[in-house]
């Protein structure tokens, strides 16, 4: 111990301690550490003979001055007038990013709240009903069950209660375009070719929407739901996602119903357009008729009588 003493007390240890001051004042200058360099500088003095006992007296009142000086508050710095504005822009940042924290804080708030009564949001759906054609001689047997969901009977319930039409070789010999006979036929072909389709489509429809109505009835039961198992953000979004996919699936189905609709009235139309085209074809021979045959047949009456 006494050896420690002896070096902290030693000139070389003084002169160290000077030198580390001294740079701790040049590198951080402040009124303290400055205090620190004087009081460095008086111990390095205290090992000089002749001045020993004069640096030795000083030595303990810059020691107080310098706790005084530590532990004395002190004043803050002055504003001038360039500063104001850079101030006033500092406070400007803080009030701002407080009102975000704010908003934030607020978001966060509603995320996690939930509604708790949902069931004022339930709708009710009535599921398709089963088709109750009468069948009296096996004219309908399988309609009822293709309109049900079996979408694979179309064709022969259509066959089935609809009136075939008998082959006919003389066809064959009639122009395309110019044929009022081969025009009905191209309309009786084109309703069995699109009404067999459709009602596979209507058929379908309805098997579909048996299937999907355990997953509708599910999304229902979820979107109803006020427990915190379904009410996080991220299942929330699911939610959403998964009705906007069962809607999409809904719209194209009803667009391929849509299509039949539009499709049945083209076909109605033409059937129209044929028999409109057909009385203006028997107006037109009646007219030429005339024009050919002129006045041949004038005065027929009262020579048929006179015989």
């Amino acid at each position: 111990m006494k050896r420690i003493n002896g070096i902290i007390l030693s000139r070389r240890f003084a002169a160290l301690w000077l030198i580390v001051t001294a740079l701790h004042f040049f590198v951080w200058p402040s009124a303290t550490a400055f205090a620190i360099l004087v009081i460095s500088f008086l111990t390095l003095l205290c090992h000089v003979q002749p001045i020993q006992k004069w640096a030795a007296r000083l030595t303990l009142p810059m020691s107080l001055l310098l706790v005084l000086m530590i532990f004395t508050p002190r004043p803050a710095k002055a504003l001038f007038g360039e500063d104001i504005p850079v101030l006033l822009s500092i406070l400007a940042q803080a009030q701002l990013q407080v009102q975000q924290l704010i908003q934030q804080f607020d978001l966060a708030k509603q995320n996690i709240q939930r509604l708790t009564q949902r069931s004022f949001w339930m709708t009710y759906t009535h599921p398709s009903l089963q088709d109750v054609t009468r069948n009296t001689y096996g004219e309908t047997s399988r309609w009822g069950s293709m309109l049900n969901g079996s979408p694979n009977l179309a064709a022969s319930s259509w066959a089935a209660a609809t009136v075939g039409v008998q082959p006919n070789v003389a066809l064959q010999n009639e122009q395309l375009g110019n044929s009022a006979a081969l025009a009905r036929l191209a309309s009786v072909e084109a309703v069995d070719g699109s009404a067999t389709k459709c009602l596979a489509t209507i058929a379908q429809y309805r098997a579909d929407a048996a299937a999907n109505l355990r997953a509708q009835t599910s999304l229902q039961s979820a979107q109803l739901d006020s427990s915190d198992a379904t009410n996080s953000e991220i299942e929330q979004l699911n939610l959403l996602n998964a009705a906007q996919a069962q809607a999409a699936n809904e719209q194209r189905s009803q667009n391929m119903m849509q299509t039949c609709l539009i499709e049945q009235q083209v076909l109605a139309n033409k059937m129209e357009r044929d028999s409109l085209a057909g009385h203006m074809n028997f107006f037109t021979e009646v007219q030429r008729y005339d024009t050919t045959e002129g006045n041949a047949w004038i005065g027929a009456g009262s020579f048929l009588n006179s015989h």
